[in-house]
Formats: structure tokens, C-alpha cells, sequence
């Protein structure tokens, strides 16, 4: 089920400028508020050691945004959630039957079930001291794409050269047989995640049904 966000109430401090010995240890700093969700404060502030905010735990800083928490620590704002690629149930069946019409070939397949994509919604802030933000709305888990669920399959028939050494493979390959239509779970961009008019919908989809005919050479 979609979840609405309802209401963001924003905050913005003045700037308060560090002795001008240390300008270095000032930081903008971006929190959540503990009054309810989805409500965000914006301030400076220096720790003692001038080194900002620790992070709430040790997932790379910059796994969503161009810069870090350490540079900009609006990005730690509901960063706690899973990881992007954090596939719960994957599954992988693959066989090979050897069919002994017209002198013999073989089928295979090889069947995949991948949890779908981590995903939260983004939102713009505008209006703060230090410009416009893009905050995290949603941990990343709180939306996930469908499941990729396919099939692919390979018929060959094989012709000795002389000798059963020396072998010449002519193969029909057909990719994601059931043609399914999904994001790409491979690719972190595949949601749009920005609030607006194109939030949720599939910005990299998988590859349709595809066949593919070819031949190889074994010695």
C-alpha cells in the first residue's frame, strides 16, 4: 500500500559564524525532530572537536547523495533502513536435458526470483538558510519494486569435427521467456523517488523477451 506524506513542517536557524580562527568548524547540521515524523529542523552547529555529527551507523555517507554526512548531514536524515541492494529472497534453478531426437541436443533453462528494489521517497526542502535540500522522506525499504520473476532458455545442437574433441555448437537462446516488464532491480536508479507528478514511476526497466541465435566452436 502507497503511503502518503501528509505534512513537513521546516525550521531554519540563523547562521551563527565560528571564531574566525577555526572557520573550518562550523557545519550545517540537519536533524529530525522528535515531535513527529517527517518534521526536520535546520541549524549550524560545531562539535567539540569540530568534526560534526557522528553517523547513526557505519552505511557509506555518500550511498544516496553526491556528497556525504560528513559534508552535508541533511543525507543522514532517515538513513537508518535497508540497504539499496538488500535482496531478501533470491532463488536461482538452472538444469540441462539432453534430448535424444534427431540425433541429440540439448535444452536448458535457467529460472530467477530476486526480491525487488529498496526504495523511499525524496523530497526538495526550499526556504532554508543554507538554500534547497533533498531530504530522504521515507528509509530506503519502505517501497520496494515487484520481484523480478523469469525465465531463460537455450536449445543447442552439437556436430562433431572429426572427432568428439572438436565440436561445432549451433544454440537459440531465448532471454526472460515469460517477457516480464519490471524496473531493472540491478540498477539503483530505476524509481523515479523525487516527490511530483513522476514519483514511483520506472525510470530503467529489464530487457523484454529476446531471442538470440549464434554458434561456438569447441576443441
Amino acid at each position: 500500500m502507497q503511503k502518503a506524506l501528509t505534512s513537513i513542517a521546516l525550521f531554519s536557524a540563523p547562521v551563527v559564524r565560528s571564531p574566525a580562527a577555526t572557520p573550518s568548524s562550523s557545519i550545517i547540521v540537519a536533524s529530525a525532530c522528535a515531535k513527529a515524523p517527517f518534521w526536520f529542523c535546520s541549524q549550524l552547529a560545531k562539535d567539540d572537536d569540530g568534526q560534526g555529527p557522528n553517523p547513526p551507523h557505519d552505511e557509506p555517507l555518500s550511498h544516496e547523495q553526491d556528497t556525504g554526512g560528513f559534508a552535508n548531514p541533511n543525507h543522514l536524515i532517515n538513513i537508518n533502513g535497508d540497504s539499496r541492494f538488500d535482496y531478501t529472497h533470491q532463488v536461482k534453478l538452472d538444469g540441462t536435458y539432453r534430448v535424444p531426437l534427431f540425433g541429440g541436443f540439448n535444452i536448458s533453462g535457467v529460472y530467477r526470483y530476486t526480491t525487488g528494489l529498496a526504495w523511499g521517497r525524496l523530497a526538495t526542502i526550499r526556504g532554508l538558510t543554507q538554500g534547497s535540500e533533498s531530504v530522504r522522506i521515507e528509509p530506503l525499504g519502505t517501497r520496494r519494486t515487484d520481484a523480478a520473476n523469469y525465465l531463460d532458455f537455450r536449445a543447442e545442437k552439437t556436430i562433431p569435427l572429426g572427432s568428439s574433441a572438436r565440436q561445432i555448437g549451433i544454440y537459440l537462446d531465448i532471454f526472460n521467456v515469460n517477457n516480464q516488464g519490471i524496473p531493472d532491480n540491478g540498477d539503483r536508479r530505476s524509481v523515479i523517488e523525487s516527490s511530483g507528478t513522476t514519483f514511483g514511476n520506472p525510470n530503467r526497466w529489464i530487457s523484454p523477451r529476446l531471442a538470440r541465435l549464434g554458434f561456438r566452436l569447441m576443441f
